[in-house]
């Protein structure tokens, strides 16, 4: 709470970012996270959520203010009842016409062709970034000394507070960090904060 600024979407229009995608498979949410790097230390999020209504009507037993969320815009609904890659190649090119992206950074876990798609119909490179402590470690780390530093800035996205609220850190012997969800079956989702460690290790 401490890191948010008062920005819109406006201010951001022809800022150069990173982009990190969180996709999911059936009915669950995808994430896609710009990061604005802001002056010569911070950075800016800028998240994005897509859910299928399917999805939103399940997850509303649970978490209730999703409906608010969705109703404010906070939440793209996407128009079948699972995950639309279409919809959401649509949306990207829709907002990387705005926001240039740099690189867009995803795990390839059944992700490979629909990013290749995104990517080509906008000129962005891809990035893979396995979903690994190996991989999570650094960005873990440096998204923690952001935060305390206060140079992580974001607008105060509901669904993007939520999330970081329920990340947890899973460590190794050798203090290697990973977010977690607090329990694998857990209706508390994560996949903004996943997104966002990502597009800001770009």
């Amino acid at each position: 709470n401490a890191c948010k600024v008062d920005f819109t979407e406006a201010d951001m229009i022809g800022v150069p970012c990173y982009v990190g995608l969180d996709l999911a498979q059936t009915w669950d949410m995808t994430a896609l996270v710009f990061a604005f790097p802001w002056d010569s230390s911070r950075i800016r999020l800028l998240p994005y959520f897509f859910m299928p209504e399917r999805g939103i009507e399940t997850l509303a037993l649970s978490v209730p203010a999703i409906l608010d969320w969705r109703d404010k815009g906070h939440i793209i609904t996407m128009p079948d009842n699972r995950t639309d890659y279409r919809f959401l190649k649509v949306e990207f090119a829709r907002l990387a016409a705005m926001f240039p992206p740099l690189e867009l950074i995803y795990d390839p876990w059944n992700a490979e062709q629909v990013t290749q798609e995104m990517a080509d119909e906008v000129g962005v490179v891809r990035f893979e970034f396995g979903q690994s402590l190996k991989n999570f470690n650094s960005p873990v780390k440096e998204f923690e000394r952001l935060i305390l530093g206060r140079e992580i800035e974001h607008n105060g996205n509901p669904v993007l507070t939520w999330q970081v609220g329920n990340a947890c850190v899973k460590t190794d012997a050798n203090a290697n960090k990973r977010p977690i969800k607090p329990k694998p079956d857990s209706p508390k989702k994560i996949d903004g904060v996943v997104a966002a460690l990502m597009a800001a290790a770009g």
